[in-house]
Order: structure tokens, then C-alpha cells, then sequence
């Protein structure tokens, strides 16, 4: 790979780790030390959010990183020109060639060639990309791929699978949080003697292993509708205080334990907490109980977001935009925000500046004006979400007695359910 490459890959590499400082209001990078394992490595990650999730893995490695991507990605020649020379392999899945039978062949050979070079290669297993608290059923390309290269090396290469557990409390909103939890690395080696005497064996084996890995490394819920029940808990369990993101996430993976012992030990208690919450949020949907400061807060705050929001609502209303525009999947919503959001805050910044400087002529006050703008965004999002919260209490206080005391009665039965005195 030539300099001009590295450089590109670099500058890239910078741009997405501010990226995403920016959309996230916390990463939690949970085992640090796994991130500066030596290469070569095997890299596998679940992938709830598209092209976030390889993003927010590979922006913590020193070492730079491959990528096997979707070969719909490598349709159009000037995209496939680019992206071959990226740092990205394509592989094709039954849906990119309308159903026609695959041949990864090249694929797999330059994954064999990478790695047995020392390069590192990040694989998305589950091969498929939900929105969900769950790990999909693994597919087998990143076993075949490990396999592959280890055993044109008789299973010498010292290749290591690295699991990386990816875990969002809200995907697709700004401003949320995510963990990103690496594993145990996982020696090929270790394989070997399986291997030769029970390929297929062997490969499931490890397969499952993978699974069950990546399983413990995030928030693993039984199936989607679980995932949404825990999501509402969480609602009902913050309303007052937010859990900080290692609280929420060491919460989240006990409280999925519970759910699994109370649907088997206990199947109506299970039943009734399902049906009493999914009842309170049926009716209710906007009315969650918050503090009393936050009104106070909001009177104090008006002017500054109203300053903050003239200077950013066209920066803003580019993104939203485009996103309803394109109608995608609502997996690909925070990668369209903050790849749209490079250009619109930086255009919309730049001609700001541009005719402030026009309009006062003074220097000094424009480069004042320029360093606010950044800070007064943060604050004027701060606002909003306060106002929202201020604006669901409000809602809450407007409810009649009976449907006040459901909500206290669920917020007591969660308490005593999951964090019994």
C-alpha cells in the first residue's frame, strides 16, 4: 500500500474518531488493552447499525484494518475503483447478485494474502444488519476465512480472532451512547488438531464459539420484541436519574438474565410486567415523570438557545432532510446524519463566518463569533433535550391519579423484580 494511501487512510481514520466524539455523547471502551493486540488479527463485531459499527472498532486500533464489505457496494466502477484500493474486500451475499450462485473465490484469496502478511481484516459474521438488542446467527465466512489462511500455514500463522461486542442505548439519535467491548482473542492455533480431524466439525465448533463470545459481549436479548420490553424498563428505571453508560450497559446484561429466569421460572410474572408496561406506554406514550428544576432551567436558557438555534438550523435541517428524502433502512440514519453533517455544518459554518465578517467588518469579532458557534450548538441541543423532558413531565402531571399511580406501581414492580433491597 503506498503512502498516498496510508495518508488517505489516516486523515480518515482522524475525521471519523471527531465523527463520532461528536454524534455520541459517550463511547465506552470497555478492555482497552485487547485493541493494541499484535497482528495479524481477525476482527468480528456484531452489526446492529451498519457502517457504524466497523467504524467505532477500528477507529481504537493502531494497526490499520481491511474491510470485507457488501460486493453492492462495488456496483458502480468509480465507487469499486476507490473502494479496492480503500482497504475494502468485496464479498458477495445471495441478495447482491439476485439469488445467483456466489463465487467469493477472489475474495477469499485476498483475504489470504492480507492476512499472511500481518494485515488485520475486520469481518461482520452475522453478514445481515438489524436494528436489534440481539446477536444475529453467525454466518460462516469469518470461520472459513480464518481457517483458510491458517491452513495454507499449517497452523503457524499465529492468526487470533479478536470479538468486539458493539452496544447503543438509542442507534440512530444524536447525542446517545454506545459501548464497545473487546473480547479474549482467540488463537487459531487452538484449532488445529479439530480441525484436521473434523473440518466440519471444527468449523461449526468455532462458529458457535464466535456466537457465544459476542453474545457476552453486549446486551444479548432472547429476540427483538425482548429487546423493545427492555428498552421501555430502561425508560421507566431513568425517568428520574440516567444511569451513567457503565451502569447502563452492566444493567442492561443482568436485567437480560432476569428476563430469561423470570419467562422460564416465573412465565406469568413475566407475562404481567410485559403486559402492564406495554399497556402504561400504549396509552401514554409521551408522559414520563422528570425533575422540577427543568422548567426553571428552561426559562434561564431561552435567549442562548434561541441564538444557538438561528446559527444551526439550516446545518441541521440538511441531514434530517436528506434522511427523509431517501427513506433507507433506519439502520443507515446516523451514518446519513454525520456523513451529511461534514458538509452542512462546515458550509453552513463557513459562509456564517463569511457574511458575519461581511456585515461588521471587524476581525476580532468575527473570529469571537466563530469560536461560539460550536459551544452554543452544544448548549442549544442541551435545551432541547431538557425541553423534551420538561415537555414529558408536563404530560405526566396532566395524567388522572389512576394512571399516575400505574406508573409507580411499574417503576416499584421493576425495582423489586431487578434491584430487590
Amino acid at each position: 500500500m503506498n503512502i498516498f494511501l496510508h495518508l488517505i487512510y489516516d486523515f480518515f481514520k482522524m475525521l471519523v474518531w471527531g465523527t463520532l466524539r461528536v454524534y455520541y455523547r459517550h463511547i465506552l471502551l470497555l478492555n482497552r488493552a485487547q485493541f493494541d493486540s499484535k497482528s495479524p488479527l481477525l476482527i468480528i463485531a456484531n452489526h446492529p447499525n451498519t457502517i457504524s459499527d466497523p467504524l467505532l472498532v477500528v477507529v481504537h486500533l493502531r494497526e490499520k484494518v481491511f474491510f470485507l464489505a457488501n460486493y453492492g457496494l462495488f456496483k458502480n466502477p468509480i465507487a469499486s475503483w476507490l473502494l479496492n484500493r480503500l482497504y475494502c474486500i468485496p464479498v458477495k451475499r445471495p441478495q447482491d447478485v439476485d439469488g445467483t450462485p456466489q463465487n467469493n473465490d477472489d475474495a477469499f484469496r485476498r483475504c489470504d494474502e492480507h492476512l499472511q502478511k500481518g494485515g488485520n481484516l475486520f469481518v461482520a459474521p452475522e453478514g445481515v444488519s438489524f436494528m436489534e438488542r440481539r446477536i444475529q446467527p453467525l454466518k460462516f465466512g469469518a470461520v472459513r476465512i480464518g481457517f483458510s489462511a491458517e491452513i495454507k500455514n499449517n497452523f503457524d500463522m499465529n492468526l487470533r480472532v479478536l470479538p468486539v461486542g458493539v452496544s447503543y442505548d438509542a442507534p440512530n439519535q444524536f447525542r446517545s451512547r454506545v459501548v464497545v467491548n473487546a473480547g479474549e482473542l482467540m488463537d487459531l492455533r487452538d484449532w488445529g488438531t479439530a480441525y484436521h480431524e473434523n473440518p466440519k466439525k471444527a468449523m461449526e465448533d468455532l462458529r458457535e464459539a464466535m456466537e457465544k463470545r459476542l453474545q457476552n459481549l453486549t446486551i444479548h436479548c432472547a429476540d427483538a420484541a425482548e429487546g423493545v420490553f427492555l428498552q421501555k424498563l430502561e425508560q421507566v428505571a431513568d425517568s428520574e436519574t440516567k444511569a451513567n453508560t457503565q451502569n447502563w450497559f452492566e444493567r442492561g446484561q443482568k436485567w437480560v438474565q432476569i428476563l430469561k429466569q423470570l419467562k422460564t421460572n416465573e412465565p406469568q410474572t413475566y407475562i404481567h410486567l410485559q403486559h402492564q408496561t406495554e399497556t402504561y406506554f400504549a396509552q401514554y406514550p409521551a408522559a414520563v415523570p422528570a425533575d422540577s428544576l427543568r422548567l426553571l432551567k428552561l426559562i434561564i436558557g431561552l435567549p442562548v438557545f434561541i441564538y444557538g438555534f438561528l446559527n444551526h438550523m439550516i446545518a441541521l435541517a440538511v441531514p434530517y432532510f436528506l434522511n427523509k428524502k431517501m427513506n433507507m433502512y433506519v439502520g443507515y440514519h446516523s451514518t446519513v446524519k454525520y456523513l451529511s453533517g461534514w458538509f452542512s455544518f462546515g458550509l453552513s459554518y463557513y459562509y456564517q463566518i463569511k457574511c458575519f465578517n461581511a456585515y461588521f467588518n471587524d476581525i476580532q469579532w468575527t473570529i469571537l463569533y466563530g469560536l461560539t458557534l460550536m459551544p452554543i450548538g452544544w448548549v442549544a441541543w442541551e435545551y432541547y433535550q431538557t425541553a423534551k423532558w420538561w415537555y414529558q413531565d408536563h404530560q405526566f402531571q396532566q395524567l388522572p391519579e389512576t394512571a399516575q399511580k400505574s406508573w409507580h406501581d411499574l417503576k416499584t414492580q421493576i425495582q423489586n423484580i431487578f434491584e430487590p433491597a
